[in-house]
């Protein structure tokens, strides 16, 4: 409706949307409080999700912790030294995944990959919270 009343240059958007729309517009990211002065978004989420990549690369059935951005994902896997995937009728992200949310914390599980997508106003203890819930989910599903 907003697309059509703009294209239309129709006066009710003029006097009533624009303003309101315009405020959204100027309002900072809400991460940019939380970063450093001067520092990148870039840095600052490499920063706040250190200790995470930390803690779970360890794990013997962690293959790979990578991440762009917010986005961290932790591949999992039957071997670490030959890097042998689970097979994924197994589907054992999805098993992490629900031993999640039964803790509140939300996963994305693709295959034998796990995704990390919190919003950029996520504090270190919300990060810790997920790691030790991450970690939790991994132990039951690659128990075997």
């Amino acid at each position: 409706t907003l697309g059509a009343l703009a294209v239309g240059n129709v006066d009710l958007y003029k006097e009533i949307y624009r303003p309101l729309l315009m405020d959204v517009i100027t309002v900072p990211s809400p991460d940019c409080f939380a970063r450093a002065p001067g520092e990148s978004w870039a840095e600052h989420s490499r920063r706040q999700f250190a200790h995470m990549q930390a803690a779970l690369a360890d794990h013997p059935r962690v293959a790979e912790v990578r991440q762009r951005g917010m986005i961290v994902a932790i591949e999992l896997t039957a071997n670490k030294a030959t890097r042998e995937p689970f097979p994924w009728q197994e589907r054992r992200g999805l098993i992490v995944y629900r031993h999640a949310l039964t803790r509140g914390v939300l996963l994305r599980p693709v295959d034998n990959v796990v995704y990390f997508m919190p919003p950029y106003v996520i504090t270190p203890e919300e990060i810790d919270l997920m790691v030790e819930v991450a970690r939790e989910g991994i132990e039951r599903a690659t128990c075997d």
